[in-house]
């Protein structure tokens, strides 16, 4: 200290200023320092969160459902950062290990589980960063990073530091510009580089960097720099993935058979689909900007804005159905509302699917309809069975008292309205067994405009004067197989509906036509497609609404009151069915209802010239052996009685087990048989009677048996079998034509 005193003043001086420098600059030294090292350490923990938002981000496309592959491959990518050490996957449970990266073996990603979302431990950066998927939390990322490279700069730093104030004091000036050349131009050249990617998504760093001119960057910034740079290159191939996975995105949007639209929350739309612009009839372009309202209805367009209220309130997806009318008529919509949220879980849009399944509700309302008309079908079929057995009896002995009261002309007269009543009671029958949708048993090939042109007169009576009738026939219609008396009363009943539709003078026309439908509309119709010949009903009634067009063809179902069946036009669908064909009407309010009636056609010609079967001769007695089998007493004795009247030996039985008693005793010429009957049906007697006695006939009759299953070799006896009820003349001359 004595010797310093002692020293000459500029020595004092410059001992005093030297001292005064290095402790001017050693406290700023390690205040820099520390800075730099505090900066370093935020740069750093940033950089490695950054890199981890961007692997969270692409993992939560990959967690669910879950590519492992995938992410395995991505997690791996991460030991390209030389600071990160391990880095590990967690399920949203937080319990299960999805993936994993370790650098060093001896580190395992379970001494990372109960750390929080982000500090220095241990001379290591631990961050954690959940992994959202649609809004939801899926999973979470855990990053080990050491900052040993970062410590080991800073005591560099230090010594660096202390060398230069030591040693080069007197140039201070010189090393503290080339330091600040070494230091502030990198970064300002990085954070230029970095207001570019922020501002303009552009990726590309200059070729020639600061840090590559004259060695101006020190180490710890050129390793920054390279740093950057790395993760610069990082970011733009997740952009690049971003942007070919929002375009495959697009794609799939633009192309899917859905509509589908973005509104804002004030309802304007910010995005529509191809299928949406398509429907409307619009370019994009032009719907940007617009309102549901100026699209539909102001009442379709409030039940889509209450949904759109829930959705908001909510932040919950909604679903309903709803019918939006366009130029080409209404249209059925199962609709989808989706809240759209942003990071802080606000909804800002809601997104809109809608699937169109006007032609699913159509055909759900065929398969419906269908299977009520089954199911009446097989409840008359049930009644008519016994109705006909009834029937059967009454008019067989009404025809034996008639055939016995030739002297007696008041018993004469009363048997006539016995079978005039009996008469009335079969065609009721076979009108209830029109539900059915059997095979016809009367259906031939028909001419439906030469059909038409021969009832025109009846036609015009029926409607009276004050309906015109305007009728307007293909000439070389094609032939069509079906039952021709129904085919008159589906006509008729079609005419009558028209007419009581029609308050005062108006007008029905009746036109034929040739039409070929394609897959498509045949499909919509429920039929194949084809060759068919349609008649079409018109007229200029009052029309119908939209649920009395949905219900005309339900049994029981009437706008007339308590003068209505409701069976009329339910005959006309189940005739129309039978036939394999399709039935449409088309109705407005006031203006008037269309019926379009399509029968497949037929490949035979029809015959213009009906040819004349030989009859036989009047005298139906006859001889041979017949064995009756029925259930119904009353009606096996009448069969019995008017067999044996004609001149047979008869032998009856009440059951097919009766029966094949008799057959063990005795043979026979002949088995007469109803089909339904308890225990063995008749199909099934026949079929014991085929196998034991070949040369046995067999005539089957019955009331009604469509849900009796029969083989191939039955369907000849189906198709010559006699319904109920059967007069005498009728069953003797089948008789007699076997037996002969």
């Amino acid at each position: 200290m004595s010797s310093f005193q002692n020293a000459p003043i500029n020595k004092q001086l410059s001992a005093t200023f030297l001292l005064v420098l290095f402790i001017s600059l050693i406290l700023p030294g390690i205040a820099f320092i520390y800075l730099q090292h505090s900066n370093q350490k935020t740069e750093f923990s940033n950089y490695i969160e950054d890199i981890g938002k961007i692997t969270a981000v692409t993992t939560s496309r990959l967690i669910s459902p879950l590519q492992s592959d995938a992410i395995n491959q991505l997690i791996g990518s991460l030991a390209d950062v030389d600071a990160i050490g391990l880095a590990c996957i967690y399920s949203a449970d937080k319990n299960t290990l999805v993936s994993s990266y370790q650098r060093d073996p001896s580190h395992y990603c379970s001494e990372l589980e109960s750390q929080q979302a982000r500090h220095f431990v241990d001379g290591k950066l631990l961050i954690r960063l959940p992994i959202i998927q649609s809004n939801e939390t899926v999973g979470s990322l855990v990053l080990s990073a050491s900052v040993e490279k970062l410590n080991q700069r800073v005591a560099n730093n230090s010594l660096a530091l202390l060398i230069i104030v030591l040693a080069v004091s007197l140039l201070i000036y010189q090393l503290f510009i080339r330091l600040q050349k070494s230091i502030t131009k990198p970064i300002l050249a990085l954070t230029h580089i970095t207001k570019k990617v922020s501002e303009h998504l552009n990726y590309v760093l200059p070729e020639k960097t600061l840090c590559a001119e004259e060695k101006l960057c020190a180490e710890e910034i050129t390793i920054l720099h390279k740093s950057f740079a790395e993760m610069v290159d990082t970011l733009r191939e997740h952009e690049e993935d971003l942007t070919r996975s929002e375009s495959r995105l697009q794609e799939i949007i633009n192309n899917s058979a859905s509509i589908i639209s973005i509104r804002d929350l004030e309802g304007n739309f910010i995005f529509t689909n191809n299928r949406f612009n398509q429907l409307l009839n619009i370019e994009q372009d032009d719907v940007i900007g617009l309102s549901v309202e100026n699209f539909i209805s102001k009442e379709e367009a409030k039940l889509q804005l209450e949904k759109e209220s829930i959705v908001i309130e909510s932040g919950e997806t909604v679903e309903f159905e709803e019918i939006i009318k366009l130029a080409d008529g209404a249209h059925h919509f199962l609709s989808v509302k989706i809240p759209l949220m942003d990071i802080y879980q606000k909804t800002y849009a809601i997104c809109s699917i809608s699937t169109e399944i006007t032609e699913t509700k159509k055909q759900a309302e065929l398969l419906k309809r269908s299977q009520k008309m089954e199911a009446l079908g097989k409840l008359t079929g049930g009644i008519a069975h016994d109705y006909n057995n009834m029937l059967a009896i009454i008019l067989g002995f009404a025809q034996l008292i008639e055939s016995q009261s030739q002297d007696l002309p008041k018993i004469m007269e009363f048997t006539h309205e016995i079978m005039k009543a009996g008469n009335r009671g079969t065609r009721l029958t076979s009108r209830l067994l029109a539900f059915s949708r059997e095979k016809l048993a009367e259906a031939k090939e028909v001419n439906i405009s030469k059909l038409i042109q021969s009832e025109k007169n009846m036609l015009e009576k029926t409607l009276t004067a004050r309906i015109s009738l305007d009728i307007s026939l293909e000439e070389n219609i094609w032939p069509v197989w079906l039952d021709q008396d129904d085919l008159e009363d589906a006509i008729l009943n079609i005419c009558i509906n028209a007419m009581h539709a029609t308050d005062g003078a108006g007008g029905l026309s009746i036109c034929t036509k040739n039409i070929n439908l394609s897959s498509a509309r045949s499909e919509e119709m429920g039929i194949t497609a084809g060759d068919y010949a349609m008649i079409q009903i018109s007229d200029t009634g009052f029309g119908m609404d939209e649920h009395t067009q949905s219900h005309i063809f339900d049994p029981f179902f009437t706008t007339k009151g308590e003068e209505g069946t409701g069976l009329g036009l339910s005959q006309v669908y189940g005739f129309v069915k039978r036939s394999l064909g399709a039935v449409i009407v088309e109705s407005d309010i006031d203006i008037g209802t269309t019926f379009s009636l399509y029968f497949p056609r037929s490949k035979q010609k029809v015959a213009d010239i009906k040819i004349p079967v030989k009859g036989l001769e009047n005298d139906y007695h006859g001889k041979g052996s017949i064995l009756v089998v029925d259930d119904e007493p009353a009606l096996l004795a009448l069969t019995t009685e008017i067999l044996t009247l004609a001149g047979y030996e008869t032998v009856e039985a009440d059951s097919a087990e009766s029966a094949l008693q008799e057959l063990d005793a005795e043979t026979f010429d002949l088995l007469l048989s109803d089909v339904i009957m308890p225990g063995m049906s008749g199909y099934e007697l026949a079929k014991i009677v085929r196998d034991k006695y070949p040369e046995m006939k067999i005539q089957l009759i019955s009331g009604y048996d469509s849900n009796i299953p029969i083989s191939n070799e039955d369907s000849e006896l189906k198709k010559s079998l006699l319904s109920k009820p059967i007069g005498d003349l009728k069953l003797l001359k089948r008789i007699k034509e076997i037996l002969s």
